[in-house]
């Protein structure tokens, strides 16, 4: 399977073909045809050379047929980068690989997740609502409790989280779930960095997609972005629990800022709840943004929270490492963990 492990090499790079054949002197035409599948065979050389460009040891070119992907779910800007997208989605195709490694060697947490919505079901705001209630309980979260740790709460339900090994100012997270419904589990990844609250809207958000889009992945991508917010406003923020903080009074920016602090999640993200909730009316929703705004808030608000730390997967990873005697899973887990981009470390 050579012609896909140089490809997926070169991306989780984020290297063009000329750009690979400039740094190992192996020709775009031969990087091309191998990629195309006309030439199934290179010389030792040429081996060589493109792996101490990528990273990657010369036995990761020779193992089986990585994984393949359809589309998953991006949370990005509309100006996001071609190659940083097939970059995130190269590192997401090793992390499957690596997971389902990791599936017949160690004892793994069972995936008692499930998708909420089945196909051709329109999503408005009650079913946004009732979604989201549903995830919840899946999630072993009472109904209005806030979400004291949302990264642990996903891993116990078997969902891996792994931290994407690069900074990237266009891409925030990405949520797949390979071959849904043959003893398959999710994954989530997020870029390094975020703030906590940030981190938390992301996982919110991708959680909204593995349950409502899995199986609806023809949904136009603008309606589906719409429909993830509605589910994680309320799934961090319910709605009886929203109406019971306000106690009839009208949210103030100081109302925000304790909402921030109970439910770990900006106030920017709080108004936006109870404009979505229709607790507020657009045209209040719009005063409070411009209150964040002219106290520079929108880019840096007071209060912190707390980033969280994904665990499950770098007990996986500890668990394999003492595994030396596995010779399938030493040159796996040295093909994926020894790139330059892409180390197990960074996972956790």
């Amino acid at each position: 399977m050579l012609d896909q492990r140089v490809k997926l090499a070169r991306e989780a790079c984020r290297l063009t073909q000329r750009e690979l054949s400039e740094r190992s002197g192996v020709s775009p035409s031969v990087i091309a045809n191998i990629e195309l599948g006309r030439t199934t065979v290179l010389p030792e050389e040429s081996i060589v050379a493109i792996a101490n460009v990528t990273g990657f040891p010369q036995a990761f070119f020779y193992l089986f047929e990585p994984p393949d992907m359809p589309d998953g779910y991006f949370r990005k800007k509309s100006n996001g980068r071609a190659k940083e997208e097939r970059q995130v989605i190269a590192f997401v195709r090793l992390l499957v690989e690596f997971i389902r490694y990791a599936e017949t060697v160690v004892t793994m947490p069972d995936t008692t997740y499930d998708i909420i919505l089945e196909r051709d079901k329109h999503v408005d705001l009650n079913v946004a609502e009732n979604a989201a209630e549903q995830a919840r309980d899946r999630l072993g979260i009472g109904r209005l409790d806030p979400i004291m740790n949302l990264t642990r709460a996903i891993e116990r339900a078997g969902i891996i989280v792994a931290r994407l090994p690069l900074i990237s100012e266009q891409y925030e997270s990405y949520s797949y779930w390979p071959d849904f419904g043959a003893n398959t589990r999710p994954i989530i990844v997020v870029v390094p960095g975020m703030p906590g609250d940030r981190l938390r809207a992301s996982l919110a958000h991708e959680i909204a997609h593995l349950s409502l889009h899995t199986l609806r992945r023809g949904t136009d991508p603008k309606t589906a972005e719409t429909e993830a917010w509605l589910f994680a406003g309320a799934l961090l923020l319910p709605y009886d629990a929203l109406i019971s903080d306000l106690e009839g009074n009208r949210p103030t920016l100081s109302f925000l800022s304790a909402i921030k602090g109970k439910y770990g999640v900006s106030m920017a993200f709080a108004a936006r709840r109870l404009r979505d909730s229709e607790i507020i009316s657009q045209d209040f929703y719009v005063s409070l943004m411009k209150q964040l705004s002219t106290r520079g808030w929108r880019k840096n608000e007071p209060g912190v929270v707390v980033s969280e730390t994904p665990l499950l997967l770098p007990k996986i990873t500890a668990a394999l490492t003492g595994d030396t005697d596995v010779l399938m899973q030493r040159d796996l887990l040295s093909s994926i963990s020894s790139t330059s981009l892409i180390q197990v470390p960074s996972w956790g």
